[in-house]
């Protein structure tokens, strides 16, 4: 298993994220490109270095992270490298948070911005890092940003769950479904912990999109 390996399954998803972009961010959409498409490793962290080296444009950074996370989850469920595959992905992940809390530095009530990082910091630590003080501690300060926002809640229940704690995670999730019935990303935070609490401590990642 190789960054090339890697490179070539996400390179689909980055060029497909170009297309949301607007023209006048053509510099950093070519280094996002460049990220996937190019073979050389560190050409390739140097390229993703320079297309998140500015916040002028979160949506850059949300959905470079998320095509990054989708393909490379991909990848290390399908390798039996999975040791070799996650040495792989991590150092990226550190470079996406690099760049989250960038945003967050920036403004620290950014509530997006602090959503999709603490899912990253659930990724990193699915993949052996301990994030998971750090996340609980921007979800739980978040919740005066946004206070009747369900997806607080239902990120609180996963980094419970995570963290084995299935009573508070339960709790938190039907919290988010007691401020909004109708939002099926509640649903299937629900359904995720139902399924998983039978797995600890071996629980799958849940693959979320368009925090």
């Amino acid at each position: 298993v190789t960054r090339k390996t890697l490179a070539v399954v996400v390179a689909i998803l980055a060029v497909l994220s170009l297309k949301v972009m607007v023209v006048d961010e053509w510099a950093r959409h070519t280094s996002l490109y460049n990220t996937f498409a190019l073979k050389d490793a560190n050409a390739q962290t140097l390229a993703l270095h320079a297309s998140l080296a500015h916040t002028s444009d979160f949506e850059l950074l949300r959905i470079s992270s998320a095509s990054f996370m989708k393909g490379a989850l991909v990848q290390i469920a399908q390798t039996k490298e999975k040791e070799k595959m996650i040495a792989v992905v991590l150092p990226y992940t550190d470079i996406y948070e690099r760049a989250y809390k960038t945003y967050i530095e920036a403004d620290p009530t950014y509530y997006r911005a602090r959503m999709n990082y603490v899912y990253l910091l659930l990724n990193k630590t699915a993949l052996g890092e301990k994030r998971l003080d750090e996340a609980r501690a921007i979800v739980e300060s978040s919740y005066v940003l946004s206070p009747n926002n369900p997806l607080t809640y239902a990120l609180h229940a996963l980094v419970e769950l995570y963290s084995g704690n299935v009573t508070l995670a339960h709790q938190r999730v039907e919290e988010a479904i007691a401020l909004n019935p109708d939002i099926k990303f509640s649903q299937r935070v629900k359904t995720y912990l139902l399924e998983q609490e039978k797995k600890i401590p071996r629980i799958s990642i849940l693959k979320l999109e368009n925090l």
